[in-house]
């Protein structure tokens, strides 16, 4: 892309936690695969996509992408979504360090 159009994402250990919502096509996927990847890559010491990037070692990322209802175990979509919300706080309301 000959103009790519950088996000600025800044996060501390005060606030740590991002819930990403909007509408369709907004660009939440790509932000949140793009955030992924930049981690992975900095936390094997390879170069990231940014004009600058600092961060910690992580305890884990995780993110919810492309919800859907599941008909074998008859469960809905909004089902589905409000169980993965629930597992995300358990696994952040563990103590560990990490960004979610």
């Amino acid at each position: 892309m000959h103009n790519p159009v950088p996000y600025h994402l800044q996060m501390s250990p005060e606030h740590n936690f991002l819930f990403l919502t909007g509408a369709n096509m907004a660009g939440k996927s790509t932000l949140i695969k793009s955030v992924g990847a930049s981690v992975f890559l900095a936390h094997i010491g390879m170069g990231v996509p940014a004009s600058g990037m600092r961060l910690t070692m992580f305890d884990g990322l995780i993110s919810n992408i492309n919800v859907v209802d599941n008909i074998a175990k008859g469960e809905s979509f909004f089902f589905n979504e409000v169980q993965r919300i629930k597992n995300t706080v358990l696994k952040i309301s563990d103590g560990r360090n990490g960004w979610y």
